[in-house]
């Protein structure tokens, strides 16, 4: 009988040394510049240079990660400075990319926000990277993005909203549009 309780034990245990070991080893392998030559079998294999860190990331072993590039980010998720390592690593300036699912690797929203934050606003940023305070929230406190609006989906939250967020002239056109006029 197979002991699904064993088996997500073992999961979850090796899942929880990726989730923090792997981050670690990523921002170790950026910061020495190992990955720019691989000569994992010196005279018994070829030895391959690298330009492009995800091109590295997504090369099969035993000269690249063969992760796919978007995984790895994920894995990194939350660890700041290893997803800014990352960052500067999707940089494609002076390079030639051959391989078009390379040319097509952009930074993400968070990445872009991550790198404004620690350029513009410094303190915040130092909050977000000692986990005191979250990405979205310094961005608010910074002034960056607007407090998104929550709006309750029945007519007592539109109504809510309409009173709260809109003029008399406005809401007397919403009126005239409800009643068909």
């Amino acid at each position: 009988m197979i002991d699904y309780i064993e088996q997500a034990q073992d999961a979850l245990k090796t899942h929880k040394f990726r989730s923090t070991q792997v981050p670690e080893l990523i921002l170790s392998i950026l910061k020495s510049g190992d990955w720019k030559h691989r000569d994992p079998s010196p005279k018994k294999l070829e030895p391959k240079d690298f330009e492009f860190f995800p091109e590295f990331v997504e090369t099969e072993r035993p000269w690249g990660l063969q992760t796919e590039f978007k995984e790895l980010e994920s894995m990194c998720r939350g660890f700041v400075q290893v997803e800014l390592a990352l960052t500067g690593a999707k940089s494609k300036e002076g390079i030639t990319l051959t391989d078009e699912k390379f040319k097509k690797i952009k930074k993400t929203e968070r990445q872009r926000n991550l790198e404004r934050l620690r350029e513009q606003r410094a303190d915040l940023f130092k909050k977000v990277e000692n986990e005191k305070l979250t990405l979205n929230n310094a961005l608010l406190e910074a002034g960056f993005i607007k407090q998104r609006a929550k709006i309750q989906k029945s007519p007592e939250g539109f109504a809510k909203y309409i009173i709260e967020h809109f003029s008399s002239k406005q809401k007397e056109q919403i009126i005239k549009l409800l009643k068909g006029k």
